[in-house]
């Protein structure tokens, strides 16, 4: 909304940002961008002085997927990620925390809330191209999440558990990763009712 905007903008003129911020949004949606590489972005750039590991992160496809797919002419880079995502989408229904890059064993984690950020990403670019192929690998993903990772705590209660290290269930649980699967749940219900 023009509040909201307006207020954002004051908060960069204090600190000196020099676009406005339509123009910021789009220097950072130019950047993001430059990062796809074989259908995946890499999740960091290189600057002088630093290596990147090429690593492509499946939270930040998934958010990616979520934004570029509210932006009309970002839509086909936000289907392009979500096509690769259905491609290294699990027999399971989950993806892994991250693809290519150095070898990290943290990559081969299955964490919620990254899943739930990628079949997210999979529902928004599915309502606006009208392919039901993303819906239903969102469906796929929840249906993963609930089966692997919901404990209940009680007759109406429960939680996520924060996914697989490894070949372990965790026994650990976050804020974060129960509040991407609630959104994504909640988005997964708007779209299929």
């Amino acid at each position: 909304s023009g509040a909201v905007e307006g207020e954002c903008q004051k908060v960069y003129d204090f600190i000196g940002n020099p676009l406005p911020i339509p123009q910021s949004a789009q220097k950072a949606a130019e950047w993001v961008s430059g990062q796809l590489s074989a259908g995946l972005l890499v999740s960091y750039g290189s600057v002088p002085g630093h290596s990147s590991d090429n690593i492509a992160w499946s939270f930040d496809q998934g958010a990616t997927m979520v934004v570029f797919s509210q932006i009309p002419e970002r839509l086909s880079f936000a289907r392009l990620i979500a096509d690769k995502m259905i491609s290294l989408q699990e027999e399971d229904g989950l993806w892994k925390a991250g693809y290519g890059g150095i070898s990290l064993t943290e990559k081969d984690n299955k964490i919620v809330g990254n899943i739930a950020t990628v079949a997210r990403g999979q529902v928004e670019v599915g309502l606006k191209t009208g392919d039901g192929k993303y819906i239903q690998s969102a469906k796929k993903a929840g249906d993963a999440i609930i089966t692997k990772y919901w404990k209940s705590a009680g007759s109406d209660k429960g939680y996520f558990t924060g996914g697989f290290e490894g070949n372990q269930n965790a026994i650990w649980t976050s804020t974060e990763n129960n509040a991407r699967a609630g959104i994504f749940f909640y988005r997964l219900w708007k779209a299929t009712g």
